[in-house]
């Protein structure tokens, strides 16, 4: 495994990615707190790297990177906040398999509990006794988990991983967007004021989803780097598509950077028009979304074909079985196809007035199809690691 293999498996994990955030938010810190004292008007009394700064650049100008630095830091700190929200589960898992070793190997050493004998005088008896044929002992039956503790297991596992951690955060972000638009239909709610305190919930969980999105540039260009140097895939490949596996490809390539670009507008920590870079992204995302629609869809076309052709193609000996598609496989890309078509429909939605059903949409709508599509993510997902 090359090292830029093993820097990708690391930020597939929660443990790495949170510690890339936890070193990211620590040195926009670090820069923030180096020009803190850029309000004292007197260049002597700031620091030594503040006054070879004030040779290029202006002091409003460096007071508004600090706040920029600030603004960043404190955005990555509200990260690992809203990502440890979820740190309860695997705790408790800890200490409930700590907790149930602990009594099974106290009960253990209960039940060999052999008293002091006399071994001497056991030896003399079995000399002169008869010798009697040693009788199999039966195998003691292996202690199971639990039930509780089995599916602790699963779920913490899940939440081990960036990718599961990521599902259960859109989940929850689509069911607080739900809540915020069901909250103006009552008037207990709307006195109360619940629907702004559930859209900044909602607004706080997309945040952090960017901050987590940060690092999947890599995985993107990875993709296809892998795909554009497998020969011997894309001349197996239908024309076809190849053409939209590679459109697929620089699609999620262009939704990193544009997204990037967009949030550090948002933030004004760049001076760039957000809302444009924001309608890029959308249309990227639609058509990674879209053209992984098609490829999905293509799998469980070849499926069926294939099993219209299966006399055909057991008699055929030349015929090369790893082509076979199987029934999991099929199910799979069924399932993300729909999934990937409930977001693409969601990403018509946030498109301009005018373009489909863009804007037609209510928030509680595009909160239920959001989590439709969460569940179709987890299934997914737990068939993977299966």
């Amino acid at each position: 495994m090359s090292r830029v293999d093993r820097i990708l498996a690391g930020l597939a994990t929660y443990s790495g990615r949170d510690a890339c955030i936890r070193i990211t938010s620590y040195i926009f810190l670090f820069l923030y707190g180096l020009l803190i004292d850029l309000d004292q008007i007197n260049p002597r009394n700031n620091s030594w790297l503040v006054q070879n700064l004030l040779l290029f650049f202006s002091i409003e100008k460096l007071v508004q990177v600090s706040l920029a630095f600030r603004v960043l830091a404190k955005q990555f700190a509200t990260t690992r906040i809203i990502v440890r929200f979820f740190d309860d589960l695997p705790t408790i898992h800890q200490f409930y398999k700590h907790y149930i070793k602990t009594f099974r190997t106290q009960t253990d050493k209960n039940k060999n509990y052999i008293p002091l004998v006399n071994y001497r005088k056991m030896a003399a008896k079995n000399k002169n006794s008869p010798k009697e044929e040693s009788k199999p002992v039966p195998a003691e039956p292996v202690n199971q988990e639990s039930y509780l503790l089995q599916k602790l297991s699963i779920i913490t596992d899940n939440l081990e991983t960036y990718q599961g951690r990521d599902t259960v955060i859109t989940l929850l972000h689509y069911i607080a967007l739900i809540i915020a638009d069901l909250c103006t239909y009552f008037r207990w709610a709307r006195k109360k004021k619940l629907s702004k305190l559930f859209v900044n919930m909602f607004i706080q969980l997309s945040s952090c989803r960017v901050m987590l999105r940060i690092f999947d540039d890599f995985s993107a260009i990875r993709e296809y780097y892998r795909f554009y140097k497998n020969e011997k895939l894309k001349k197996t490949m239908n024309p076809y598509v190849k053409w939209v596996t590679t459109i697929n490809l620089i699609f999620w390539i262009l939704y990193n950077p544009f997204e990037h670009l967009g949030w550090l507008g948002e933030l004004k920590v760049i001076d760039v028009d957000h809302e444009s870079w924001y309608f890029y992204t959308n249309i990227a995302w639609a058509g990674g979304l879209f053209t992984s629609v098609l490829l999905n869809f293509n799998v469980v076309v070849l499926y069926y074909m294939q099993m219209e052709n299966k006399a055909k193609r057991e008699d055929d000996k030349n015929f090369d079985s790893s082509k076979i598609i199987s029934k999991t496989q099929m199910t799979q890309a069924a399932m993300i196809a729909f999934r990937d078509f409930l977001d693409w429909s969601i990403a018509i939605h946030f498109m301009p007035d005018g373009f489909l059903w863009s804007g037609k949409l209510h928030y509680y709508q595009v909160g239920l199809i959001g989590v439709c599509s969460s569940f179709c993510r987890v299934h997914t997902y737990v068939i993977n690691r299966q």
